[in-house]
């Protein structure tokens, strides 16, 4: 599980980068020049939302009083 969320903050990182990028962009011009990140980082949200799914489901698998032990832990 601990992949999975180490996983999930570098894609997050990555995102931010990329739009941090794209903050500066100042015209139309550059904005099309940039299209490969706009469509980086809309892959990269999807691929986010996709393991939030994942995270989900495999919480709901683990037995509750296994998954509140291993909360404290």
């Amino acid at each position: 599980m601990q992949n999975i969320q180490d996983l999930k903050e570098k894609i997050f990182f990555e995102s931010k980068n990329i739009i941090d990028i794209l903050d500066k962009i100042n015209n139309v011009d550059e904005l099309l020049s940039k299209q490969d990140l706009v469509d980086e980082l809309a892959n990269r949200i999807s691929f986010l939302r996709l393991l939030e799914k994942i995270w989900n489901t495999s919480l709901r698998i683990i037995p509750s009083n296994t998954h509140k032990a291993s909360m404290f832990h």
